[in-house]
């Protein structure tokens, strides 16, 4: 769902002479459903929740990469953004956990900002 399309929408209410009050109302409904639509819950990483947030409304995939105590990096796992529930356990030896979501493993293109974890 683009702004582009909820202008649309907009400009259709307006020419069927909804009322200002019924536009207001229907036009915040859709942008509140567009902000739901770009947000992804990662359900569990070692029990805690988390949620990242799209920048853009384009199919990706979520990222949980794996690093050591001095940084080093360990694994990674990959899930589809369409899994409605994530639940991932870190290696033992890890210390910190990056969440990401991008385009496409090819093309690596951020989708939404990182967020860093500080694991127990």
């Amino acid at each position: 769902m683009t702004n582009e399309m909820i202008i649309k929408f907009k400009t259709y209410l307006v020419n069927d002479e909804k009322s200002s009050a019924t536009i207001e109302k229907y036009i915040r409904d859709i942008s509140a459903f567009k902000k739901w639509l770009m947000e992804k819950e990662l359900c569990k990483v070692n029990n805690v929740d988390y949620t990242l947030i799209s920048k853009e409304n384009t199919p990706g995939i979520i990222l949980v990469s794996f690093y050591d105590e001095s940084g080093k990096f360990i694994s990674f796992k990959s899930f589809n953004d369409s899994e409605t529930q994530i639940s991932v356990s870190s290696p033992q030896n890890a210390k910190t956990a990056k969440l990401m979501w991008w385009s496409s493993l090819s093309a690596l293109k951020p989708i939404g900002d990182a967020q860093g974890i500080e694991l127990d």
